[in-house]
């Protein structure tokens, strides 16, 4: 833990509630076993919307989600995915992280008729 950088700052919100802004010489960084916490304790709400979507499915990994949809329609699974998109975006407004436009990637994958990739 020595090797840790000191002079970390932060806060996080939880529910309506936000913790206080504190400046410290701990933290944990992303490499750190607790590093998850934070991250999970804040994206409980959006995991519980995104649940609520007809036809999308997530994964939440430290500093990292991952939405997909299953559809026949290329059309269809952009909608969901963008409407996904769009609630995520709203649901990080009010936390002070960002989406990274740099790392979102959408990846359209089709499957042939005998089952292999296509």
């Amino acid at each position: 833990m020595r090797s840790f950088p000191g002079d970390r700052a932060g806060f996080f919100k939880l529910g309506q509630g936000w913790s206080e802004y504190r400046l410290g010489p701990k933290g944990t960084p992303q490499v750190a076993v607790l590093s998850p916490l934070p991250f999970n304790l804040v994206m409980r709400d959006l995991s519980l919307v995104l649940g609520n979507i007809p036809g999308i499915n997530h994964a939440m990994y430290p500093d990292n989600i991952t939405i997909w949809s299953r559809s026949n329609s290329e059309a269809q699974t952009k909608e969901m995915l963008q409407t996904a998109l769009e609630i995520t975006e709203e649901c990080f407004q009010d936390t002070g992280r960002k989406l990274s436009p740099g790392e979102s990637v959408l990846f359209l994958y089709r499957s042939n008729r005998w089952g292999g990739a296509g």
